[in-house]
């Protein structure tokens, strides 16, 4: 069974290679990078966990961790290291520059042939400072635990996969691991263009703060996390405050597949909380998406297919908040050639904070078709909509309850418990009947305006409106009596 508490790393393993016994001195000054790969030697040749007791090591040049006994029986997964620390905060690693302070990869070519490390853990550290933190390649069950990695120049983990079945990855977990003020990735791991086999990689209480360098370019060149794989969860996770882009899954040959995203917050992220130009399978429930002034985002959610397939996106459960000062935003954006937007909703969307001027909700997705089970009718003093028999149910798109109506929020299934009212006195002609959210409340307007057919939505709606949804025209006559136009 997994343990999950930090605590239970304070004390070392039983039967564990302690790498002071290899000449560490853990005081932030001396290297201890031979030490330490002594020490790991040792540990792997005898299968015994490697205990790094607190302290502070200095590593001046990158721990090279290969596999180095492949089994008989198995002669394509040699056992991986296990690396265990007192506690993130407690045993501390200070990194080389440009670098990765661990290394982990098979020997094979992985253009020939494939070799894998299998069983490797990594728990109960902190990297502070240098290159790169943890870099994984031909990772098979390979756990990353309690770590804290912070302010380094480069990516915090990276998962390597250049060649696609000869050196992917699978079965990654990610666990109480906290990311930030990465100068590159956070997160790196995505595939090279062609590859997918970053396999059944799980995150969860994975927080990812202040990474990426600011820049204008249109493809992300650093942010929170670049992901290309197939099967990815994320359960409640954090991206904050990053560059550039919270989550980034770029469109490639080699398609993302199966990324399902639970409970997880993307909060003050610049420019994009996230960007998706290629993907097949994307599902998220119970997320929330922030942006204040200060920290100002474009779009929310952004799948952009114009080079790539995008499809079955499934998006259910959303908070979104956006203050005055975070204007020109969009929430949620699909588009391209080749984004299927047959197979693409949002639902059940929570609007907290939004509708000020320049914020869009909705930008090219298609919502569920409503039947309309009400009708329009004259009665004295006035015209009334409501359920005729077949049902209350009515297509209503959601005006919002900000500063400003929304003219671009969700169609949504409404439904009129009880007729709503016009009374409003006509003048002589033919009137056309609209229904419309105001703040959350069901009104009637009429107007002389002519409906016209909403191409996104197939509903007939206002024509100058498309907030607004036709549900039937009238006939006043000069003594100021209506007449229901049923044609």
């Amino acid at each position: 069974m997994l343990q999950s508490s930090p605590a239970l790393a304070a004390e070392p393993p039983a039967e564990a290679v302690s790498l002071r016994d290899f000449g560490a001195a853990g005081d932030g000054s001396a290297d201890d990078a031979a030490a330490l790969q002594r020490a790991l030697a040792q540990s792997m040749s005898s299968g015994q966990p490697l205990w790094i007791p607190a302290g502070r090591y200095r590593i001046g040049r990158p721990v090279v961790i290969r596999a180095g006994d492949y089994p008989a029986h198995a002669p394509t997964f040699a056992l991986g290291p296990r690396i265990i620390g007192a506690g993130a905060g407690r045993t501390i690693f200070q990194g080389l520059a440009n670098a990765p302070l661990f290394d982990l990869d098979s020997n094979a070519d992985h253009r020939a042939r494939f070799q894998g490390v299998f069983g490797s853990l990594f728990q109960g550290f902190t990297i502070a400072g240098g290159g790169d933190g943890i870099r994984l390649r031909t990772a098979l069950n390979v756990t990353l635990r309690d770590l804290h990695i912070l302010g380094l120049s480069g990516t915090g983990v990276e998962i390597v996969c250049l060649f696609g079945d000869n050196d992917g990855s699978n079965m990654v977990a990610l666990e109480q691991l906290r990311v930030e003020n990465c100068r590159g990735w956070g997160i790196d791991a995505a595939a090279a263009p062609g590859a997918n086999e970053i396999s059944f990689l799980h995150l969860r209480h994975v927080f990812v703060q202040g990474c990426g360098t600011a820049s204008s370019a249109g493809a992300p060149p650093s942010g929170g996390m670049k992901w290309k794989g197939q099967v990815c969860t994320l359960d409640q996770c954090a991206f904050t405050l990053n560059e550039n882009c919270a989550f980034y899954i770029p469109g490639e040959a080699g398609l993302a597949q199966t990324l399902d995203v639970q409970s997880t917050a993307f909060e003050n992220n610049k420019r994009r909380q996230i960007l998706c130009t290629g993907i097949s399978a994307f599902k998220a429930r119970n997320i929330q998406l922030y942006n204040n002034d200060a920290y100002p985002a474009e779009v929310g959610c952004d799948f952009e297919g114009s080079r790539n397939t995008i499809r079955f996106v499934d998006i259910d459960g959303v908070v979104v908040r956006a203050t005055a000062g975070n204007g020109r935003y969009t929430a949620f954006r699909i588009g391209g050639t080749h984004a299927e937007t047959g197979s693409a909703r949002v639902r059940n969307v929570v609007w907290e904070n939004f509708d000020y001027p320049g914020q869009t909700r909705f930008q090219g997705w298609q919502f569920e078709h409503v039947d309309q089970c009400c009708d329009l009718q004259a009665a004295a003093g006035g015209l009334t909509f409501g359920p005729v028999g077949l049902g209350n149910k009515v297509p209503l798109r959601l005006r919002g309850i900000g500063p400003a109506p929304s003219t671009s929020g969700e169609w949504t299934e409404a439904h009129i418990e009880s007729p709503l009212v016009l009374n409003e006195r006509l003048s002589a002609g033919r009137h056309h009947i609209y229904l419309f959210d105001d703040r959350n409340v069901k009104r009637l307007e009429a107007s002389t305006t002519n409906p016209a057919l909403d191409p996104a939505s197939g509903y007939l709606v206002k024509a100058n409106d498309a907030s607004k949804l036709f549900v039937g025209s009238v006939e006043t006559d000069g003594a100021g009596q209506v007449r229901v136009v049923r044609s």
